[in-house]
């Protein structure tokens, strides 16, 4: 048994020693150390006008941003072993990421170079947008859309002065940001492992969860319903406008100060292991207000009350 574990960390270090020997000899560049062929920059410009945009981005970032002129256009990498399908009809774009080398290949190929697809649309675009990425982060600025649903499985969503009709955001190991979004629609975003925050938000209605993160939403106007779930994390609002709000939060605390005064709300509030700022119960007020931590506090103020 002794010696079985002297083998494994002789081998462990011999690897290790292997592993600087050749980070070393790659100049301390970690990119320079992939073995599989670098990917060269390729453009596609779409040739009508489009009503949907559909992206699957193998394991790369995605970024969409503004077009310089009144057409979509698509910069992206790619090489002999990696590449993309892109079809366009009947007003559709669709590109998919496609690994073309040998499938024993995949085992022992190894690729570092940061590879970032940019999406460029022109000014009032009017087509829905789906975007998804299973290693990399997704960033969209400064455009417009009829809607967005993006997913990222291992990154980050970044959403920035963006107008459409409704969002839908997915994370599973990442942090979601909304900020400075205008949507006529719904604002669905959720987080499996990582933090969600929307800051100057206007919306129809917002649904925000994380199981594993907090959840903080600051200078957000949804003229119908906010629901907040966090199983595992806090949440924080911060001057939050609604028609009626539940926040819960599992195993965390619920703070933040809302707009108004207590009076204007009605208000149903239980803090099972911690203590609770709120009435646990008053009636009159227009806006509904829930709020739920079941092993945390509740330290949630009006800005008005003191005036």
């Amino acid at each position: 048994m002794k010696r079985g574990w002297k083998l494994g960390m002789l081998l462990l270090l011999l690897g290790t020693a292997i592993f600087f020997v050749a980070f070393a000899a790659a100049d301390w560049d970690i990119a320079a150390m992939s073995t599989r062929p670098e990917r060269m920059e390729r453009n596609y410009t779409a040739q009508g006008e489009l009503t949907c945009l559909m992206v699957d981005e193998g394991n790369g970032n995605l970024q969409m941003v503004p077009s310089p002129d009144e057409k979509v256009h698509i910069l992206y990498f790619e090489s002999e072993e990696e590449g993309y399908s892109i079809q366009e009809e009947d007003g559709t774009l669709e590109i998919v990421y496609q690994d073309r080398s040998e499938f024993y290949r995949r085992f022992f190929d190894i690729s570092f170079q940061k590879i970032t697809m940019t999406i460029q649309v022109p000014e009032g675009f009017a087509g829905e947008v789906r975007l998804r990425t299973g290693n990399g982060d997704v960033e969209i600025k400064q455009v417009t859309a009829a809607s967005a649903e993006v997913c990222a499985e291992n990154g980050e969503i970044l959403l920035h002065d963006f107008y459409a009709d409704s969002a839908v955001l997915e994370a599973d190991n990442g942090k979601i940001t909304a900020e400075g979004l205008v949507l006529t629609g719904d604002l669905e975003a959720r987080s499996a492992n990582g933090a969600v925050e929307a800051r100057d938000v206007i919306c129809a209605n917002a649904r925000v969860a994380a199981d594993n993160g907090a959840l903080q939403m600051e200078a957000m106007t949804a003229k119908g319903a906010v629901e907040a779930d966090a199983q595992n994390g806090a949440i924080r609002v911060e001057m939050l406008e609604f028609s009626s709000c539940t926040l819960q939060a599992d195993n965390g605390a619920i703070r933040g100060t809302l707009p108004g005064k207590t009076v204007e709300y009605t208000i149903q509030s239980v803090a099972e292991n911690g203590e609770n700022s709120l009435p646990e119960n008053l009636a009159g007020g227009e806006k509904q207000l829930t709020v739920i931590a079941k092993n945390g506090r509740i330290d949630i103020a009006f800005a008005d009350d003191a005036s």
